[in-house]
């Protein structure tokens, strides 16, 4: 097999395995975290009693700026925000020459790959991976607004809200530090990196964004420990959820990225009708093998009818011919 044919080949692999996401990640056997108001409020209050199991994920929140992103005013108030509510946490806002630093110390089979990819974003996603693995603790987007402290959620191993219109979003992750899972997803970054029908929203979303990291989860063997929460806590646009404000800026976002948006609102209506038209096609199914039998067994009958038939006309004959 020749280069071209090589790449084209592995182009329909991957490009199958990403799309395949969409169908099969609701199906998937992913373990779902309920957080409600109440809940984060309890879970907060057991977590005072300083038990070991509240003891797994680090009181870090990693944020990432990189390039020539600058602060807007209502960045910098709601990291304020997770400041006030996090008095003992530690915070830790990474740009471009430490973060490059990191990634060639501590990750050198990957910094020609993270210096070299084309949007800033890629390196923004593939760094939260890094230093989770690292270091573990909460990342969150800076555009998020705490509204309730997080303690409650550190007896977790891996946690994240769930993304539109399906799989898991990376603006916020909550994660052990060496958690397998991203050793799973360093394995496929390199592989992943092309570029995805010349558009920037895909080639980030499949190489390094929401989409590759939920496809990297749904192909994880361990699937149980990458808890997703409930659906009241999809981060999609300016929401509130029970845990944060999210100002939804998704500043990186091209002009591609309106009508592949439109496309997965699409997809989402679909899904959310998805075990309707599939009920609908098994009945749709159904009806025609039954249809198709009563009319074989129907034509069976009248063949029976006409050879009986032939066979009276023949005696008949045979009798008279004998006469």
């Amino acid at each position: 097999m020749t280069g071209i044919a090589q790449e084209f080949a592995l182009r329909i692999h991957l490009t199958s395995t990403l799309l395949g996401t969409f169908l099969f990640f609701p199906i998937s056997d992913t373990r779902t975290v309920v957080v409600t108001e109440d809940v984060i409020r309890a879970r907060n209050q057991a977590s005072l009693s300083q038990s070991t199991d509240y003891e797994r994920i680090p009181k870090i929140i990693h944020q990432v700026k990189l390039g020539n992103l600058e602060m807007q005013p209502k960045w910098i108030e709601a990291r304020k925000s997770c400041m006030d509510l996090h008095p003992d946490w530690q915070f830790k806002l990474w740009e471009d020459e430490e973060a490059g630093k990191f990634v060639n110390t501590q990750f050198p089979h990957l910094f020609e790959t993270y210096i070299n990819y084309p949007l800033e974003i890629q390196r923004s996603n593939v760094l939260r991976y890094l230093v989770l693995d690292k270091f573990g603790g909460v990342y969150l987007d800076l555009d998020l607004r705490c509204r309730v402290p997080l303690d409650g959620l550190r007896n977790e191993t891996f946690l994240t809200p769930p993304a539109n219109p399906s799989g898991i979003n990376n603006a916020f992750i909550a994660s052990i530090p060496n958690h397998p899972f991203w050793t799973h997803v360093q394995d496929y970054l390199i592989t992943f990196n092309l570029d995805w029908f010349n558009s920037p929203y895909i080639t980030n979303m499949f190489s390094t964004g929401c989409h590759f990291l939920s496809t990297m989860h749904r192909l994880y063997g361990d699937q149980p420990s990458l808890a997703i929460m409930d659906q009241a806590n999809k981060l999609n646009g300016h929401v509130q959820t029970p845990l944060f404000e999210h100002l939804g800026a998704s500043s990186w976002h091209k002009g591609d990225a309106k009508a592949i948006l439109r496309i997965g609102h699409q997809i989402e209506n679909i899904k959310k009708h998805f075990f309707s038209l599939v009920a609908i096609l098994f009945l749709f199914s159904c009806g025609m093998v039954i249809a198709f039998a009563s009319l074989r067994r129907l034509r069976l009958s009248r063949k029976r009818r006409l050879a009986g038939y032939e066979d009276i006309e023949a005696t008949k004959e045979l009798v008279v011919h004998h006469e």
